[in-house]
């Protein structure tokens, strides 16, 4: 596997979670919620929680049937995915 390929694979995974936790902020910034009404960023995040395991659902069909390195990109999002709940969680 080739540095490029890996790149070509890697970095669309990368972007889609800085862009998706911009306009995550950005939907808060311009509706926020209350205490019993949640706001836009509220809205949004569950929309990309199932956007996101789409992607890894995808990406695991890609790793199973076509290309083994489609791993690389599984193990991105679960990466990424528990380091966010974690820092949800506890931080």
């Amino acid at each position: 596997m080739t540095l490029s390929k890996t790149l070509k694979l890697v970095i669309p995974t990368v972007l889609f979670y800085p862009v998706a936790f911009l306009i995550i902020e950005l939907c808060e910034r311009s509706s926020p919620g209350g205490p019993c009404v949640p706001g836009g960023g509220m809205f949004a995040f569950f929309i990309f929680i199932p956007i996101a395991i789409i992607l890894i659902i995808r990406d695991i069909l890609l790793a199973i049937n076509k290309d083994k390195q489609y791993i690389i990109r599984v193990i991105l999002h679960a990466v990424i995915l528990i380091t966010f709940f974690l820092l949800a969680a506890y931080g």
